[in-house]
């Protein structure tokens, strides 16, 4: 149950992560989706006070993000689109398919991409200020998670921490 709790936290931070990188064009695909993307080297030797604080800034983000994501679909669905389509209009645009794309749809795409973007700077300003409380920046976090993803001794170091 906990792993699932760190995953499902890994997967909305990871969403959360993509859409600040690339400006919510795709925001609900999951991490594993991006084909380019090569598993790069990270840091893992966190002190133990560094889990403790990851650990703690979780519980208190999770909320945060899934609140964040739940409004960026509202938004997306309430200008008529679905998420899927909204992802496909994203990468359309990307690879330079805008022709492909009805003008009613691009103009529901660039309804929903505003208004998710001040979702977006809300939720990452809420996001900021409960880890800079919790003593972490955001990088720090993303990085720890980066981590968990990737190293089983960690991850079994966080998961003890989680089952406490």
């Amino acid at each position: 149950m906990v792993k699932d709790i760190v995953e499902k936290v890994f997967r909305a931070t990871m969403a959360f992560s993509l859409m600040m990188l690339v400006g919510f064009n795709g925001f609900a695909q999951e991490p594993g989706m991006q084909p380019d993307q090569e598993q790069q080297e990270v840091r893992t030797d966190f002190s133990e006070e560094e889990i403790e604080q990851f650990v703690e800034a979780t519980e208190k983000v999770m909320p945060i993000e899934m609140a964040a994501q739940e409004k960026m679909t509202e938004i997306v669905e309430e200008e008529g689109l679905t998420v899927e389509r909204y992802n496909e209009i994203a990468t359309m645009q990307q690879l330079g398919m805008e022709g492909q794309i009805s003008e009613e749809e691009e103009e529901a795409f660039e309804a929903a991409t505003a208004r998710v973007t001040e979702i977006q700077a809300e939720a990452e300003a809420e996001i900021r200020e409960t880890l800079n409380d919790e003593g972490l920046s955001l990088e720090e976090f993303q990085e720890i998670i980066s981590a968990y993803h990737q190293d089983p001794e960690l991850r079994q170091r966080v998961d003890e921490k989680m089952d406490m």
